[in-house]
């Protein structure tokens, strides 16, 4: 009788780790795996914000691409000043101290279908515009239309931005 009694309480602590204790270890052992990956997954990226900020900027500084009136300086964001459209002009009022990025623009009259093309730091952009599938770089593109101001007469046009990013 003294064996049966043992069997019996073996049998029933296995029978409590198989149905109560095993589970909840697994449950909470999963739960515990779940959360470690997803800590160790967040990858915070900016790059596209930060890519966004750029162009909000190339498009509303008084200083860099948008129109101001001479007598009021009032700034026209919507219109886009032919004689501040170079890069020259563009890498004088806009601060790359790293070199992590490059902007390549591209403003299309559509009245007289002529092109003209500005940069941000010239010899990254068109080199990272060849190897942007390669990996390593975002990119984000804006295509807006836009009003020229040119000699005292306003056209129709579009603006294309890509910003490349350095990742």
């Amino acid at each position: 009788m003294n064996m049966k009694i043992n069997k019996r309480a073996q049998t029933g602590t296995i029978l409590n780790w198989i149905f109560y204790k095993l589970p909840i270890i697994v449950i909470v052992g999963v739960f515990f795996i779940l959360v470690l990956r997803s800590y160790y997954d967040v990858g915070l990226s900016t790059h596209n914000t930060e890519n966004i900020i750029l162009m909000k900027k190339l498009l509303y500084s008084d200083n860099l691409l948008a129109y101001q009136d001479e007598v009021s300086k009032r700034v026209y964001p919507g219109i886009i000043d032919i004689d501040k459209f170079t890069t020259t002009n563009l890498e004088e009022n806009l601060e790359n101290k790293n070199n992590r990025l490059a902007v390549n623009l591209e403003l299309i009259n559509l009245e007289t279908e002529e092109s003209s093309r500005a940069y941000i730091n010239e010899d990254r952009a068109r080199a990272w515009d060849d190897y942007e599938n390669l990996g390593g770089y975002e990119s984000s593109y804006l295509r807006r239309s836009v009003k020229i101001y040119d000699d005292n007469e306003i056209y129709e046009g579009i603006l294309i931005i890509k910003v490349l990013v350095k990742i």
